[in-house]
């Protein structure tokens, strides 16, 4: 399911948004992205969803990259 999100892709949006709405600069390590792909498909993993919802999946997306 995760397979399919380039998460580069969704850091650099959500930093570019928080950029522009806060007035700074933000730095991500390439760590950061790994660790929340890792963090997220485990977590997704954990219940096994049949039919997704997406507004879990977009939780538990914003859960880690806001925990990381």
């Amino acid at each position: 399911m995760s397979d399919s999100i380039n998460w580069q892709e969704v850091i650099i949006e959500a930093c570019s948004w928080a950029e522009s709405q806060f007035g700074t600069k933000l730095v991500v390590d390439s760590d950061i992205i790994n660790e929340i792909q890792i963090m997220s498909e485990a977590s997704l993993q954990s219940y096994h969803p049949v039919k997704p919802n997406v507004a879990k999946i977009a939780g538990h997306i914003a859960f880690w990259i806001r925990k990381l």
